[in-house]
């Protein structure tokens, strides 16, 4: 009995994908490929978001809120350039936009933006007349 060996072709997975592209990959603004990830949560009272921006300064980032969209802008520079070439970059310098529409039941006037160990958090308050109203029941 003869025995054949069947060979398949290798098909290349994530990883060899990765290592290939390795060295090749060219360093992007954040313009092009970052934004901030975000969680926003609904309270009672107020909408609560949070940004994940690590490595920024509170300079350089802005916050504004205009016809119920809350953008945030952002500018991270590099702070000098060091000698000697890079084998691979993802840190990414450069500027950022990110816009949020919220509902109409938000008091633009009355946010909040604190910055602590890397995350932006922002607390808008709610119109009183959105806040949930109790109903008494009542026992005849």
């Amino acid at each position: 009995m003869t025995l054949v060996k069947v060979t398949r072709p290798r098909v290349p997975s994530l990883v060899d994908d990765m290592f290939r592209s390795f060295f090749d990959e060219p360093a992007h603004s954040i313009k092009d490929t970052w934004r901030p990830a975000m969680d926003v949560k609904e309270l009672e009272k107020t909408y609560e978001i949070h940004f994940s921006m690590p490595g920024f300064k509170k300079d350089e980032i802005h916050v504004s809120m205009n016809n119920n969209t809350l953008s945030i802008r952002g500018e991270h520079s590099q702070e000098h350039e060091e000698k000697g070439e890079y084998l691979y970059r993802e840190i990414a310098y450069g500027t950022f936009e990110r816009s949020l529409y919220l509902p109409d039941n938000v008091e633009e006037g009355k946010i909040d933006a604190n910055f602590a160990d890397g995350i932006l958090h922002v607390s808008i308050a709610k119109k009183k007349a959105a806040l949930p109203k109790e109903i008494e029941v009542k026992v005849k």
